[in-house]
């Protein structure tokens, strides 16, 4: 196997809140992406996915443990001079794409600002080029350059969104419920769109989502968060056929059914069990483990 695009080791997040109150959000958290592979991350709201997400994009610092980019460690004072490069190389789809967007720039100028920051001259010719391309690749018209956010629909912004993250042709995407403001039509359009990009330009990625079926659709491996531990993580078809740990179990009794007679019968099943600082990992199969809680007997 090839060195991981991505390697993330131990690490641990802590918010910090008013009143000196702490809220443990990751909690020894480890995790390889390789080159080209998409890896979902699932679970529940407030597990810890999006600041694992922001972690990866060194917009906060974790307290105890590293991560690493391509050998590279993005928190290490030491690495601070290659700011720029892994700028460019790895990039964010923000879960709000609307927000995300700044409203005093055009499109063109949204699409271009990863480019003139990382000072890389545009391939189609000019940077107004750049930015038609790559709304061409997203499914937009070139009469969108001019256009600001607040004249964009929810899936338009994605798109936009989109196309800014791809256009300095990172090689790790991290997309943060990119799917979650949309209605179901356009969750299937954004994810086969990141289907067909991710092929066409074979950059890894962490999607991180809620939508258990847009995760079976689109991931090689799925890695399930719980209460800021990684329970489990499996290659996608393996977790989905046999899941391990009871709140993947859990998870995937949720999802609903397209048989109306097969969801009336459907009985979720539920798992709040506290989980500890320890527990055991065992393995399943080559690419699939799971963490047994204290306890647990490994199956």
């Amino acid at each position: 196997m090839s060195e991981a695009l991505l390697s993330i080791r131990d690490v641990h997040y802590t918010h910090r809140l008013s009143g000196g109150v702490s809220v443990p959000a990751l909690r020894g958290v480890s995790l390889e992406l390789q080159p080209g592979e998409i890896v979902g991350i699932v679970g529940e709201s407030g597990c810890g996915k999006s600041t694992l997400a922001r972690a990866v994009m060194g917009l906060l610092a974790p307290q105890k443990g590293e991560i690493c980019y391509n050998g590279i460690n993005v928190h290490h004072p030491q690495n601070m001079a290659e700011k720029r490069c892994l700028q460019q190389q790895r990039q964010m789809i923000f879960q709000n794409a609307a927000l995300s967007l700044d409203p005093h720039f055009s499109v063109e100028e949204i699409i271009c600002e990863p480019l003139r920051l990382a000072q890389l001259a545009p391939q189609q010719g000019s940077y107004r080029e750049e930015a038609a391309y790559w709304l061409q690749q997203v499914g937009l018209d070139a009469l969108f350059l001019s256009r600001r956010p607040q004249q964009l629909s929810g899936g338009q912004a994605q798109r936009v969104a989109i196309a800014r993250a791809l256009a300095a042709r990172p090689r790790l995407l991290v997309a943060d419920e990119p799917i979650a403001a949309l209605d179901v039509s356009l969750q299937a359009q954004i994810v086969n769109l990141l289907r067909r990009l991710q092929r066409e330009q074979g950059f890894g990625m962490l999607f991180i989502a809620h939508d258990l079926a847009m995760v079976r659709h689109l991931c090689h491996r799925v890695a399930v968060i719980y209460q800021g531990r990684l329970v489990e993580i499996a290659p996608t078809a393996e977790l989905f056929r046999a899941p391990r740990h009871g709140y993947t179990k859990a998870l995937l009794s949720a999802m609903p059914l397209p048989d109306p007679r097969q969801e009336k019968q459907r009985q979720p099943q539920y798992y709040e069990q506290p989980v500890s600082d320890g527990g055991v990992w065992h393995q399943a199969s080559p690419q699939h483990y799971w963490l047994a809680e204290d306890g647990e007997v490994g199956e």
